[in-house]
């Protein structure tokens, strides 16, 4: 059984609210979206229909609408489905093609509900904010931190490092509580979502 990240929990309530908003699960590469998104697949009550726009030579705006209407299908037979289209900012103005998709689905008042993955700073760049405006829902995902890495949904000791009032009060914080864990080494090797201070 895999590791659930405590943002699960936020996604897999949005896909079980009636429809209203797609969801957009944006965040860098290699944070964990595909397997969240995957996950919530499993926990979803009703078909699902997953791609990704990551395969090469792909007629992409076509490519779109087939993957679309294969979920749309799904839907229509069950009636409820997801899709989830990961990569989604490799399409060429695949905001609009969503956008027209999503309005349709909503005139028809077809419950397919939609989970978009991809990079936050590209989704941004290309028309996520203005052409689906008032119908998209962020979740926005970072790798994981060390707190989590060690099976702990709680933020542990770098939440009260954090909330130090003092620098006497972090220093009383530094001494591991825990045998056998150097935060120091933790910080040089990448700490909660950082990048590594030495290679």
């Amino acid at each position: 059984m895999s590791y659930k990240r405590p943002v699960q929990a936020t996604l897999t309530r949005r896909l079980r609210e009636p429809r209203r908003f797609l969801q957009v699960l944006a965040g860098p590469r290699q944070a964990g979206k595909t397997t969240l998104a995957r996950q919530a697949m499993a926990e979803f009550d009703g078909p699902t229909w997953y791609a990704s726009a990551d395969a090469p030579g792909l007629e992409e705006q076509i490519w779109l609408e087939q993957q679309w209407l294969q979920a749309r299908r799904l839907a229509q037979e069950a009636s409820r489905g997801l899709l989830v289209l990961d990569e989604i900012q490799k399409v060429g103005g695949w905001s609009e093609i969503v956008k027209r998709l999503w309005d349709e689905d909503s005139l028809a008042g077809l419950e397919l509900k939609v989970l978009l993955l991809g990079s936050a700073p590209l989704l941004l760049q290309r028309g996520l904010s203005e052409s689906l405006a008032g119908r998209a829902a962020y979740l926005d995902l970072w790798p994981m931190t060390e707190s989590e890495k060690a099976g702990r949904p709680s933020p542990g000791p770098w939440s009260d490092l954090l909330a130090a009032r003092s620098l006497e009060e972090a220093r009383a914080l530094l001494p591991d509580r825990r045998a056998g864990t150097s935060w120091a080494a933790r910080m040089i090797a990448g700490g909660p979502g950082w990048p590594a201070a030495a290679a």
